[in-house]
């Protein structure tokens, strides 16, 4: 440009200087706009689903609605807990746990080892029998694809952090944070909907929040193996609703199968709209 005006033999100061202050007011924009959408992006964050008109008003899960039970709960006087019966058997060691890595650290032993991989194996095969495609996730997420999945309440209770390199990863706390991932910025066709898998993984959490702070045993710990189903349906008419009960339904049928006594709570928590919850124990 300087030159075409210093060919037709006029000043081309003013022309050069006007582009200049445009373009650090363009900069200058660039990062109003981007600072504009980390705030909204940080409010839309903390906005959850609109509460299901059934969930009850609660200070705490005392209040916990129970929609239905079945089984019958052994009650005799020298019933043994899990903890003494994993002792007796021999298939955790608590205490080298503990000892190895701290407060609920445990070691799984023989037939515990067996146990635990033979529940995970029998949980995928029921849930693939029903149309559900098996997915193993990544143990840790980037810290931006975190934020978009997690609660932000996890990030303080029960998220652990890894640093290295400048690269800050968290630990995932259950499988549904990278299934929640795996479809980011994704075109999916109402045709290919919904879509269910059945996500494995091993699941990290601090724990530092009142749940679990009074558990013993292999309850409520730092790490352990889970298998659960996650969805995606249309967000139109009750689709969403319709596979709420369909989970619901095969979590019934898979505690039934392997004789737990589970009944079933419904409350909210964190951003969403509707929790269902199963107490479970042996009969």
């Amino acid at each position: 440009m300087e030159l075409l005006w210093e060919k037709s033999g006029e000043d081309a100061s003013g022309m050069i200087k006007s582009t200049e202050d445009h373009k650090k007011l363009t900069a200058e924009k660039e990062i109003e706009v981007r600072e504009a959408l980390k705030q909204l992006n940080s409010k839309l964050e903390i906005i959850g689903n609109l509460i299901h008109d059934t969930v009850p008003v609660s200070k705490d899960e005392a209040d916990n609605a129970v929609i239905r039970s079945w089984g019958e709960k052994r009650v005799e006087p020298k019933l043994k807990n899990h903890v003494e019966l994993v002792e007796l058997l021999g298939i955790a060691d608590l205490k080298k746990g503990a000892e190895v890595a701290g407060g609920r650290g445990f070691y799984l032993k023989g037939d515990g080892v067996r146990l635990n991989q033979a529940l995970i194996n029998f949980g995928l095969d029921f849930l693939e029998r029903r149309g559900y495609t098996a997915l193993q996730t990544p143990f840790f997420m980037r810290q931006d694809i975190m934020a978009k999945c997690a609660q932000l309440a996890q990030f303080d209770e029960e998220l652990y952090k890894v640093t290295g390199e400048g690269d800050d990863k968290y630990l995932i706390a259950t499988a549904e944070q990278p299934l929640c991932a795996y479809h980011l910025d994704d075109w999916i066709h109402p045709s290919q909907l919904p879509i269910r898998y059945a996500g494995y993984s091993s699941c990290f959490r601090k724990e530092a929040g009142s749940h679990g702070r009074d558990t013993l045993g292999i309850f409520r710990v730092h790490q352990f193996e889970k298998v659960e189903q996650f969805c995606l349906t249309s967000p139109n008419g009750e689709d969403s609703w319709v596979m709420h009960e369909e989970m619901i339904k095969n979590s019934e049928d898979f505690y039934k199968m392997v004789s737990s006594i589970a009944p079933m709570e419904r409350y909210k928590q964190f951003a969403s709209s509707l929790c269902i919850t199963f107490n479970t124990s042996t009969g």
